[in-house]
């Protein structure tokens, strides 16, 4: 008696359609990748998201302590400017008593802590200096004869890059005004108001706060450190001085570091000195978040 159609022939199915069927493993890893790979991506997204947002941040947290440095800096440059001036207007210095305007001036200098006042003539041969006794022979030359010419071309005050003075050998930096005509040969035409440049380091080190693996650093119209939040010792010797070449008074930029390495630079020039405050974050902290 033949089988009915519709009842199992007790015939086994075959290994390949027994392999075809899913297994209940299959089925659960099936099920647990649907639900984790949306979240892993999702999580992969915020994780980019989180780190592209702290590299922002980071970027513009060096742009603001750049301002804010250079604020601080032009203040400082600006008392030093506004003293000069009113050295300049010394009414010995007019009458041309310069016994008398070297007493006054050292004083005055002595009360501002360290600044020396200088005074040349037109071929910007020393005529006056208060770090030297009066009546004593004064240095036959001078540092900051390129200021002088500046600021006789221009008519306006002139500062100068850093520089290791002739008489005390102190690393300092001075603002030079050009001074009216008197038709006297051999009568002042500049007056220098000379400052110790570690005021800057120390303006640096008080008000300037870096997050971690910044560096703040300031660089003077030669191009050379004036201070270095990370690196005292680099003081005097020239920078990368990347912002040079961009024409621009602020920005950002990236590029070498000291020791090659890629980093960031946030900078600004001072409005005052026209030096550049700049604030370097190295690549590796940017990247710091997404690692």
């Amino acid at each position: 008696m033949l089988p009915r159609s519709d009842e199992p022939c007790g015939v086994p199915l075959p290994m390949s359609a027994a392999r075809a069927a899913p297994s209940l493993r299959a089925l659960l890893l099936v099920l647990v990748l649907g639900v984790l790979l949306p979240t892993l991506g999702f999580a992969a997204l915020a994780v980019m998201r989180f780190a592209e947002a702290e590299r922002s941040r980071v970027e513009a947290r060096a742009a603001d302590i750049a301002r804010e440095a250079t604020f601080s800096l032009d203040r400082y440059f600006g008392e030093v400017l506004a003293a000069a001036r009113v050295v300049a207007g010394s009414e010995s210095l007019a009458a041309g008593d310069l016994a008398a305007f070297h007493r006054r001036a050292r004083e005055a200098m002595a009360a501002l802590g360290g600044s020396i006042i200088g005074l040349r003539d037109a071929e910007s041969r020393q005529v006056l200096n208060t770090a030297i006794p009066w009546g004593q022979p004064l240095p036959a030359g001078t540092r900051i004869a390129r200021e002088d010419a500046r600021a006789a071309a221009t008519g306006q005050p002139v500062f100068s890059g850093g520089f290791t003075g002739l008489t005390d050998g102190m690393w300092q930096f001075s603002v030079v005004l050009p001074l009216p005509d008197t038709g006297v040969p051999g009568a002042p035409r500049f007056l220098n108001l000379s400052a110790p440049a570690a005021r800057v380091q120390a303006i640096l080190a008080r008000e300037v706060t870096l997050e971690r693996g910044m560096v703040a650093v300031v660089i003077d119209r030669e191009g050379n450190f004036v201070a270095h939040s990370a690196d005292p010792a680099a003081v005097g010797r020239p920078s990368p001085n990347l912002a040079a070449a961009t024409g621009q008074r602020a920005g950002t930029l990236r590029g070498p570091g000291p020791g090659g390495e890629p980093v960031l630079v946030a900078y600004r020039w001072s409005e005052v000195a026209d030096w550049r405050i700049s604030v370097a974050v190295p690549q590796a902290v940017l990247d710091a978040p997404l690692r």
